[in-house]
């Protein structure tokens, strides 16, 4: 191969994957997009938190509502992220002109995602285990959901284990659950399911004494690891999207008006999985909720700092942000099949409530693939 022709080689890739930054000003409104990006990620996170924690100490139905939008539109919200705003950028990212040799001859991009969804497979896996030894309880049977968070256990499956539910209340539950059926007001119905929660709780608690402190301590660390690993997924993805928007040339005011949703729509999808947490750690999901929402603002005012010298086109980058985005995409694909899954358990016995939360989802997933349009 002749120096000309090295010399061609070596310019087009670098035209493909260019090393200068596409900042083009607006200092004014970029510094702005920090605090507005900031408002709008809190008000996504921290409003399915306080739904959920005031709704059972209020009157207020729409309380109930709020939070019924909010998981199952969030839930949507987890999938779409996971192929339209993830893994179809880590694909693209991972294929770029400027990457030779196997980058070109191999999907990277979906085999990293593969490997990350069954590295969460394998660890809830050995989780369980330890949880079943440790309880001597077989959880599985139980139908929980993803690291032991799932739905309450009724009062037949308690009579199976040999726990004495009184009739009393076996009358509640069931009254509670016929009222729901027979019910044609939604709202009321949001009240209805509300009671017959607190009921089945309240048959379930008969036999939380028998309860070691040490599983309890066990289920709460891996729920509280769900959920690390959940929010990794989603925060590395707001780290890029953070510093694309602080060096981002044309594009800033196009995507500086997607970003505010794009982070709200995200904040309500963590912040009803954080809920899981319970009520006892509170903090804890406060905590949560302040790290999501400010790793987007952080990142913009880190990538203002550096416009002068960050290209989010240039080869390292690709790479890097390649190889993140697959791994976030298998985490938050991993997660959202298992919503999925578990909202077959839910709303039992009353079609209109289950089609009612699946056509929620679907808005979730709708509105968030039409942003993949624009970010």
């Amino acid at each position: 191969m002749s120096i000309s022709e090295i010399s061609n080689l070596l310019s087009k890739r670098d035209d493909a994957c260019p090393n200068s930054s596409e900042y083009n000003g607006h200092m004014n409104l970029r510094i702005l997009s920090v605090f507005v990006i900031l408002i709008s990620s809190a008000v996504g996170i921290y409003v399915p938190i306080l739904t959920n924690n005031l709704k059972n100490q209020s009157n207020f139905a729409f309380l109930k509502v709020i939070f019924f939008i909010a998981r199952y539109f969030g839930q949507g919200v987890i999938f779409a992220t996971a192929f339209i705003h993830l893994l179809q950028p880590a694909n693209e990212s991972l294929t770029a002109d400027c990457l030779t040799g196997v980058w070109q001859e191999y999907p990277f991009a979906f085999a990293i995602c593969m490997l990350s969804v069954f590295s969460i497979y394998l660890m809830e896996i050995v989780t369980r285990h330890y949880i079943e030894k440790l309880t001597g309880a077989d959880e599985g049977s139980h139908g929980h959901g993803h690291f032991g968070a799932g739905e309450i256990m009724n009062k037949e499956h308690l009579e199976q284990h040999g726990v004495d539910v009184h009739e009393c209340d076996k009358a509640s539950i069931s009254n509670v659950k016929q009222e729901v059926n027979d019910s044609e007001d939604t709202t009321s119905k949001f009240d209805t399911y509300d009671k017959a929660e607190k009921a089945d709780y309240y048959v379930t608690s008969m036999d939380q004494d028998e309860e070691t402190s040490d599983s309890k301590y066990l289920s709460y660390r891996n729920q509280l690891l769900s959920v690390c690993i959940l929010e990794f997924g989603v925060v590395f993805h707001s780290v890029f999207v953070g510093l694309t928007l602080g060096v981002v040339g044309d594009e800033f005011k196009t995507l500086f008006c997607v970003l505010v949703f794009h982070q709200m729509f995200e904040g309500a999808a963590c912040g009803t999985r954080i809920v899981e947490l319970g009520k006892k750690h509170m903090k804890t999901q406060i905590l949560f909720g302040l790290f999501y929402s400010l790793t987007t603002p952080i990142s913009i005012a880190i990538g203002i700092a550096v416009r002068h010298s960050l290209s989010m086109d240039s080869l390292r980058v690709n790479v890097v942000s390649g190889c993140f985005d697959s791994v976030s995409a298998g985490i938050l694909i991993y997660n959202s099949f298992e919503l999925l899954f578990m909202a077959f358990n839910e709303y039992r016995g009353n079609l209109k409530m289950k089609l009612l939360a699946y056509f929620t989802t679907c808005w979730g997933v709708g509105i968030m693939a039409l942003l993949g349009r624009w970010a």
